[in-house]
C-alpha cells in the first residue's frame, strides 16, 4: 500500500534524494508529470470544459427536448468514469476533431500564464530535481513561462513526431506533450484517440518515449488527475508491474477526493507516494466554522507544492521576479550587437546602468526583499523587514512590500517552515503595518488583516500562548472593522481563563450586540454567547433574550437561522440548559425547513436523554426511515444519522428483538460516506463486531462479514479485520476453510505469521526459550508487511521477553515500543506489561496509573500470570499486587489465602515504596 505523507515530509524525501544523487553523480532523479492543475485557473480544467460543453449542447438541442434528454441520460451512465464523461460531453459538443481543437485554441490563445506555471518554470530552469515535464496539457504555458524566464534553450515536443528528440539524460530543458497542443490538428483528446496513444507501439512513440524515460527516472506528479486510460497512467502502470522504480513516485493529490478516485493498482503500490492537503484550522475559519461545520474543503494546489519545493531548495530568483532592471539589461544584452545604431538601445542600456549603480538603502532592500520572495523565503523576508526603517518607505514602494511581496508569502494551510518562524514572520508585518498605518487606507488594511488572519494558527494547539496573544494584540491595534477586531477579540478568550475571558467574551456579545445588523457580528455573538454559555453551565435570561433577537432580525435570513440552532443544539449537547424545549427547536427548524442535519442531530440528542428503551429506539428508528442518506452532505450529519442506526441496532439486541438486516445496510453504507470519515467506521466497525455476535443464521453472518472485512482493510482498522475474518472461517469444515485461505492471499499469510506466535507462546509455556526467541522474531516482518507497519500482534509478545531480558535486545527501549501499541490500549496484558516496565524503573505511581486503564481480557491475563512457573514468584507476586491496589480482582478469580501469601512474599522479596506498603493489608 503506498505511504501518505505530509507535504513537509514529501519535499523532505525529495530534499534527500536530490542530495544523495549530487554525491553520487547520478544526476537528476525525478522528471515531472503535471496536468491541469498547473494551468487553472487561467485555463479550464476538464469540469470547467464539460460545463461549457453543456451549454453548447443545451444550445445545439434547442427545440429537441427529447434529444436533449437521450445526451444527458447517457452522460449520466458514463459518470463514475471520468475520462468518458468528459470525451463524451466534449464529442457531443464539437463532433469533428478540427472544431474541438478550434475550441481549444479559443480557450488557450489569450488565456495567461498561471504562477504555478512560472513557479515549475523557475524549478526545471535550476535543473537539479528534473529537466523534464511531461503533460497532457494542450497549451504551451510552460514553454511560455521558460522563455519569460530567459530559458530559450527548450525542446518542446508539440506531437508524436517530436519524442524521437527527447532524451531521458538530457541537460537541456525539455516538455513532452504527450496528446500534442493545441496549434497542431492532430491533438488527442477524446478518449478513444488518448486510448491510441497508450498502445502505441515502438521506442520512439509516446508511450515508448515515455516508458525509456521511467527506466531511469521516478515521476513528481502534480495536478493530474490521473485517467486510466491515459498513456501516463499505462505506463506507469506498466511499470509498476514490471520492477520497482529508482526512486519512490511521489503523487502530490489536490483533494482527498482526488485520491479516492485513483485506481487501486496505484494506491496499493509500495513504490508510491501519496501527498494529500492536511486539515489545519485556522483562526478565522474554526472561528466561524466551528458550529455549522461550513468549512470549506481543504485542498493542496500546484502553486502550493512548488512553493514548497523552491523553499525547501532555496533556489536563486531569477531576475525577473527579483531584478527586472537587470532583466532587461541582460535581455538586451543577449539579443542585440554591441555596434547596433537603429534603436538608442545603448542610451537606454547606460540609463538601467546608472538607476542599478544609484539605488538606495530602500530600493536595495526592496531587491533584496523581492529576491527572498521569489525563493519562498520566509525567514529570510522576516530578517530583512526588520532591518528596514519603515519610515522612510515612499507609499508606492510600501504598496509593493505589501502587496506584492508579504501578502503573496502569508502562509498558506500549506506550508513546510515551523509555525515558530510563520509567526515571527506574521508578527513583523504587523510592525510594518502598525508603523504605516496612517499611510494605509481602512479598506487596504482590512484586506490585509484578513489574509493574516486567515493564516493564524487556532490558539492552543502546539505555540506558547504568549506569543498568540502578542500577535493578537498587534492586531488589535490596526483592526479598522468591527467584525475584524470581534473576531480577534474571540480568538484572544480562548487563550486566558479567569476574569479576563469573561471580559473578552462580554466586550465581544456588548460591543457586537450594537451592530447585530452586520451578519457577521451577529454570528460572532452567537459563537460568543455560545461560549459564556459552555463556561456558566446555564443559559441566563439575557442570553435568551439576545438570542431570540438574532432570530428575529434574521427569520428570513436561512443561514443565520442555521447557525442559530447549530449553537442552540450545541449548547444542548454541553448539557447545558438550553432555555428552550427541545421538541420546541425540533418544530422551529421544521417550519423553516432548514438543513435536514440539524433535525438528525436534535433527534440524535432526544434519543439519547430519553431514558426509556422503547422510545429511544422509536426515536431514532423513525429518524432513519425519514431521511435519506445520500442527501445527507454534512459530515455532523452523517455521523449524527449513523449514531441514530447504530442506537437502533444496539438497542435491539439488548432487547432480544429482531433487527432488521437494512440497518446494517445502512451502516455499511455509512462508512463510504465523506471519504471514509474514520469515527463514523469506527463505531459501526464496534456495531457489525456486536450484531455478528448475536447472528445465529450462518449465511447471513458470512455475508456481514465478507462487508465488514472489506470496510476494515480500506480503513486500515486491522485487528477488526482479523475478528470478522476470523468469525467467518469460525463455521466453516476444513476443505472449505482451506479454500478460504487459498482465495484469500493475505489472511493466509496473516495466519502463517499468527501461528508462528502461537508456536512461540507454546514453546515459552514449555520453558523452550530459544525456540520462542526465534519464532517471535520472525514474525513481526511478516505482519509490518501484511499491516503496512500500522498493526503488529508480535510486539507485545517481544517486548514480553524483552522486558525479561531473555529475548534479542530491542534498538528502542521497551517503554517507547509499548507507547506505540496503541491498538492494544485497554487490554489487561497490555496495560500489565507496561506497568512491570514502570516499576522495574521505580515509577510505581504511572505503573497504578496503567493498570487503573485496564478495561478488557483481565480473565486471560489472570491466567497468564497465574503460571508461577513460566513468570516467576516474583513477577506473579508483582502483578497480584498491583491488580490489588487499583481493586481490579474480583473474588472468583484468586482465593484470600493465595493473595495474601502473595503480598507477603511481595513484602520481604521486592523493593516497595512507602505508600505502596502503607496500603498493603496483611
Amino acid at each position: 500500500m503506498g505511504k501518505i505523507l505530509s507535504l513537509r515530509e514529501a519535499i523532505n524525501l525529495i530534499w534527500e534524494t536530490v542530495e544523495i544523487g549530487r554525491e553520487m553523480e547520478s544526476g537528476c532523479p525525478y522528471l515531472f508529470i503535471v496536468g491541469a492543475g498547473i494551468s487553472a485557473p487561467e485555463i479550464l480544467t476538464a469540469n470547467g470544459i464539460i460545463d461549457q460543453c453543456k451549454k453548447k449542447v443545451e444550445q445545439l438541442c434547442q427545440g429537441d427536448e427529447e434529444k436533449l434528454q437521450r445526451i444527458c441520460d447517457t452522460a449520466e451512465r458514463l459518470g463514475e468514469n471520468s475520462a468518458k464523461y468528459y470525451s463524451y460531453w466534449f464529442e457531443q459538443a464539437y463532433k469533428n476533431k478540427i472544431h474541438r481543437q478550434q475550441y481549444l485554441k479559443s480557450i488557450m490563445n489569450n488565456s495567461r500564464i498561471s504562477m504555478s506555471n512560472l513557479l515549475l518554470a523557475q524549478i526545471l530552469n535550476i535543473k537539479t530535481i528534473a529537466t523534464t515535464a511531461i503533460t497532457p496539457n494542450f497549451d504551451n504555458h510552460l514553454l511560455k513561462s521558460l522563455n519569460l524566464l530567459g530559458n530559450y534553450d527548450v525542446f518542446s515536443a508539440n506531437n508524436m513526431l517530436d519524442n524521437i528528440a527527447l532524451n531521458a539524460n538530457s541537460k537541456t530543458v525539455q516538455i513532452m506533450h504527450v496528446h500534442g497542443t493545441y496549434e497542431f490538428y492532430d491533438c488527442c483528446n477524446l478518449e478513444s484517440e488518448i486510448a491510441k496513444i497508450a498502445q502505441g507501439q515502438g521506442i520512439k512513440t509516446t508511450a515508448g518515449t515515455i516508458e525509456e524515460f521511467l527506466k531511469t527516472k521516478s515521476p513528481i506528479v502534480i495536478g493530474y488527475s490521473g485517467w486510466e486510460d491515459d498513456v501516463i497512467m499505462s505506463k506507469l502502470k506498466e511499470r509498476l508491474e514490471y520492477a520497482a522504480l529508482p526512486y519512490k513516485l511521489i503523487w502530490f493529490c489536490y483533494s482527498g477526493k482526488d485520491y479516492e478516485k485513483l485506481p487501486e493498482w496505484l494506491k496499493e503500490n509500495e513504490e508510491v507516494v501519496f501527498v494529500l492537503p492536511e486539515k489545519k484550522m485556522d483562526m478565522r475559519s474554526e472561528i466561524e466554522n466551528r458550529i455549522d461545520d461550513k468549512a470549506e474543503d481543504i485542498a493542496l494546489p500546484a502553486e502550493d507544492v512548488l512553493s514548497a519545493l523552491i523553499a525547501r531548495f532555496g533556489f536563486k530568483s531569477p531576475n525577473l521576479f527579483s531584478n527586472p532592471i537587470q532583466y532587461y539589461i541582460d535581455l538586451i544584452d543577449g539579443f542585440l550587437p554591441e555596434k547596433i545604431e537603429i534603436f538608442p538601445t545603448k542610451s537606454w542600456k547606460r540609463r538601467l546602468d546608472y538607476v542599478e549603480e544609484h539605488l538606495g538603502d530602500i530600493e536595495k532592500n526592496i531587491i533584496l526583499l523581492d529576491e527572498s520572495a521569489a525563493r519562498k523565503d520566509i525567514v529570510g523576508t522576516t530578517s530583512i523587514l526588520k532591518k528596514m526603517d519603515y519610515m522612510f518607505i515612499p507609499a508606492d514602494d510600501l504598496e509593493h512590500i505589501l502587496s506584492g511581496v508579504i501578502m503573496p508569502m502569508v502562509p498558506s494551510q500549506n506550508r513546510i517552515e515551523d509555525m515558530s518562524d510563520q509567526l515571527a514572520f506574521l508578527d513583523v508585518v504587523l510592525n510594518l503595518l502598525t508603523a504605516k498605518k496612517k499611510d494605509i487606507s481602512e479598506e487596504e488594511m482590512a484586506k490585509y488583516l484578513k489574509k493574516i488572519l486567515g493564516a493564524m494558527p487556532y490558539p492552543g494547539k502546539d505555540f506558547g500562548k504568549e506569543k498568540l496573544i502578542h500577535v493578537f494584540d498587534k492586531m488589535l491595534g490596526i483592526a479598522c472593522l468591527e467584525e475584524q477586531r470581534l473576531l480577534i477579540l474571540g480568538a484572544k478568550s480562548e487563550l486566558v481563563d479567569g476574569e479576563e475571558q469573561k471580559n473578552l467574551l462580554n466586550e465581544v456579545v456588548t460591543s457586537g450586540s450594537r451592530e447585530l445588523g452586520n451578519e457577521k457580528i451577529a454570528r460572532l455573538v452567537l459563537n460568543a454567547v455560545y461560549w459564556q454559555i459552555k463556561l456558566q453551565g446555564t443559559l441566563t435570561e439575557e442570553h435568551k433574550n439576545l438570542l431570540c433577537t438574532i432570530r428575529a432580525m434574521y427569520a428570513e435570513n436561512e443561514k443565520i437561522l442555521e447557525y442559530f440552532y447549530a449553537i442552540l443544539i450545541e449548547i444542548y449537547e454541553e448539557k447545558a440548559d438550553g432555555g428552550f424545549a427541545i421538541e420546541d427547536v425540533i418544530s422551529q427548524i421544521r417550519e423553516k425547513n432548514l438543513p435536514s442535519h440539524l433535525l438528525i442531530r436534535v433527534y440524535r440528542i432526544q434519543a439519547d436523554e430519553e431514558t426509556d428503551t422503547g422510545n429511544r429506539i422509536k426515536i431514532a428508528s423513525e429518524t432513519v426511515q425519514e431521511y435519506d442518506m445520500e442527501e445527507i452532505q454534512n459530515c455532523r450529519g452523517c455521523l449524527d444519522y449513523a449514531h441514530l442506526v447504530i442506537t437502533v441496532v444496539c438497542e435491539r439486541l439488548k432487547l432480544k428483538e429482531h433487527v432488521d438486516r437494512k440497518y446494517i445496510e445502512y451502516a455499511i453504507q455509512l462508512c463510504e460516506k465523506e471519504g471514509g470519515c474514520p469515527l463514523i467506521v469506527k463505531n459501526v466497525v464496534r456495531m457489525l463486531q456486536i450484531y455478528v455476535a448475536h447472528v445465529e443464521n450462518l449465511y447471513e453472518k458470512q455475508e456481514i462479514c465478507k462487508k465488514a472485512t472489506r470496510v476494515c482493510e480500506k480503513s486500515k482498522l486491522y485487528e477488526e479485520w482479523i475478528y470478522f475474518n476470523e468469525s467467518y472461517v469460525s463455521e466453516l469444515d476444513q476443505r472449505e476453510y482451506e479454500k478460504y485461505l487459498e482465495e484469500h492471499e493475505k489472511y493466509r499469510e496473516y495466519k502463517q505469521a499468527a501461528d508462528k506466535i502461537h508456536e512461540a507462546v507454546e514453546a515459552y509455556i514449555h520453558l523452550e526459550k530459544d525456540v520462542c526467541k526465534d519464532l517471535l522474531f520472525e514474525a513481526p516482518e511478516c505482519f509490518d508487511q501484511i499491516f503496512e507497519g500500522k498493526y503488529n500482534p508480535a510486539l507485545l509478545n517481544i517486548c514480553f521477553v524483552a522486558r525479561r531480558g531473555e529475548g534479542s535486545e530491542l534498538n528502542i527501549s521497551v517503554l517507547d515500543v509499548l507507547e506505540r501499541i496503541d491498538w492494544m490500549m485497554g487490554d489487561a496484558i497490555y496495560h500489565i506489561n507496561k506497568a512491570l516496565t514502570l516499576v522495574e524503573q521505580g515509577d510505581w505511581g504511572n505503573a497504578q496509573c496503567e493498570i487503573r486503564k485496564i478495561e478488557e481480557n483481565l480473565d486471560g491475563a489472570i491466567e497468564w500470570w497465574n503460571r508461577e512457573e513460566v513468570v516467576g514468584k516474583r513477577e506473579k507476586a508483582l502483578v497480584f499486587l498491583l491488580l490489588s491496589l487499583e481493586d481490579k480482582l474480583r473474588e472468583n478469580m484468586i482465593s484470600s489465602e493465595k493473595l495474601e501469601e502473595m503480598k507477603v512474599f511481595a513484602i520481604e522479596n521486592i523493593d516497595l515504596p512507602a505508600h505502596v506498603k502503607e496500603k498493603i493489608d496483611v
